[in-house]
């Protein structure tokens, strides 16, 4: 039998796509997890300390004995994934100095989301057949979530005036992502180059502004897929594709599954 991984029980998990609510003093009893806002605002407060806002990807760390309240309110729309686990194992990932939810802010800007995004849905996929070797890679995974977060470079300081800028189209972007974004058109309104552009928003977004875009419309459409019965032509108009097959093959791309298979699985 493979002990090697033992030490680690799952005990929930869930991707949440179109998540619109607040969450309040929100406690967990026995457990510790990894709540991850892989795209949309969230509002977080630990503690009933001050609610700070994030944007885009970020993981939040989850303990014992802590208060939390997060998410967000209509119309806003974030993406939410979440891992939550115990058991002996952890207590060496608290000795280690690897999971660290005890800090006074256990938030970490994510630097590679879709790899993050990835490895936690292959954990929530091996959930459901819970065979030791299943186990074993789960919690394997587990810890390269955990070195993930590790991995991330404090934010980059940006000028204000481009900051201010960059952020209201960030998230003028996470707004209304179906419209015909021109990259160039806001680079020139900035009056900077459009490799300076590309540079500044990879440093603020920890992504290039076209595959920034092109994941806020598949979020979209996600949420498409779990919220609504259109019709997948319907739904590539209102992401802002005119060309439905190169929709669907961006969507399998990103995603790995069809737009069929995406609604049967996650529609509520």
């Amino acid at each position: 039998m493979l002990t090697y991984f033992d030490g680690i029980d799952f005990v929930t998990a869930g991707n949440f796509p179109g998540h619109n609510w607040m969450i309040r003093d929100k406690r967990f009893a026995d457990y510790y997890g990894i709540q991850y806002n892989h795209a949309g605002p969230l509002h977080l407060a630990i503690d009933h300390g001050k609610e700070k806002l994030y944007h885009g990807p970020h993981a939040f760390l989850t303990m014992p004995g802590r208060v939390y309240s997060y998410g967000c309110t209509a119309p806003e729309v974030r993406h939410h994934v979440f891992l939550c686990f115990k058991g002996p194992r952890v207590d060496r990932f608290l000795a280690g100095g690897l999971f660290t939810p005890g800090d006074a802010e256990p938030v970490f800007p994510i630097a590679d989301p879709e790899k993050f995004y990835r490895t936690i849905l292959e954990i929530l996929s091996r959930l459901n057949d819970l065979s030791p070797e299943e186990k074993a890679h789960c919690v394997q995974l587990l810890e390269s979530l955990l070195l993930q977060l590790r991995e991330n470079a404090p934010q980059p300081c940006i000028n204000l005036f481009y900051g201010d800028k960059l952020m209201k189209l960030h998230d003028g972007i996470i707004a209304a992502p179906q419209k015909a974004w021109d990259f160039e058109e806001e680079a020139r309104k900035m009056g900077i180059s459009i490799p300076h552009f590309r540079r500044l928003f990879q440093e603020m977004a920890h992504v290039a502004p076209t595959q920034f875009l092109i994941e806020c419309r598949l979020k979209l459409a996600e949420t498409l897929l779990v919220g609504t019965i259109l019709p997948a032509a319907e739904i590539a108009r209102r992401c802002g594709y005119d060309d439905e097959s190169y929709f669907y093959r961006l969507f399998k791309k990103h995603r790995g599954r069809t737009l069929l298979d995406y609604r049967r699985e996650f529609k509520l």
